[in-house]
């Protein structure tokens, strides 16, 4: 006898859960960051991404914080990809639809590694960056504690490359883990000549 199918029994099928983004919610999701930089003069925060999107009657309707970060995070990835690799002229209408959106977002990213007079910087926002660069964001406050000069290092931050703040953030990161360590050392140390002295007067 044949084993009896999911729903049997008079159960109804529970709708499927759409996991991923279909190619129109990638279109809206781009539209709507464009129209939102547009709007602003920068991309919108992590906190500020359903409401670049209200209204856009995206696919999938119900989504986090974080899914909808991950995947703009993604969608940035690709288009500077696109940019070290290729040209829009390569795709078709589709691809080169989203190639001139992401560019509208996240500006000419060969412009600005090169610094040409006239090329947009990327900038984003620094809770973003914080997701990203979590130990190099820390950082910040921690370099100086000059009222005026934070800001300006903060502003700084929100235009720095991609590739040069991965590498900050590591060398960040090792420091820390260095400092935790020796803390950790000096704390067993100091545990040990306690109880080494408590000992001797036994």
């Amino acid at each position: 006898m044949a084993a009896p199918q999911p729903g049997a029994g008079g159960r109804g099928k529970k709708p499927a859960v759409v996991r991923v983004w279909s190619e129109a919610d990638e279109m809206r999701i781009l539209e709507g960051l464009a129209a939102y930089a547009a709007a602003h003069g920068a991309p919108p925060a992590r906190s500020k991404l359903h409401a670049a999107l209200e209204g856009r009657g995206m696919d999938k309707a119900e989504f986090t914080v974080t899914e909808i970060y991950e995947k703009v995070r993604r969608l940035r990835l690709k288009y500077y990809d696109k940019l070290r690799r290729s040209t829009p002229g390569d795709d078709d209408g589709q691809e080169v639809r989203k190639y001139e959106l992401s560019k509208a977002i996240w500006g000419d990213l060969q412009l600005a590694k090169k610094g040409a007079q006239g090329g947009t910087r990327v900038r984003r926002g620094f809770e973003e960056l914080q997701g990203l660069f979590p130990c190099l964001a820390a950082q910040l406050d921690k370099i100086t504690n000059d009222e005026v000069l934070v800001p300006v290092l903060k502003r700084a931050f929100e235009l720095i490359d991609d590739e040069e703040a991965g590498q900050l953030d590591a060398k960040v990161k090792k420091q820390m883990l260095m400092e935790m360590n020796m803390t950790m050392d000096q704390t067993a140390l100091k545990k040990e000549v306690l109880e080494t002295l408590i000992g001797s007067m036994d």
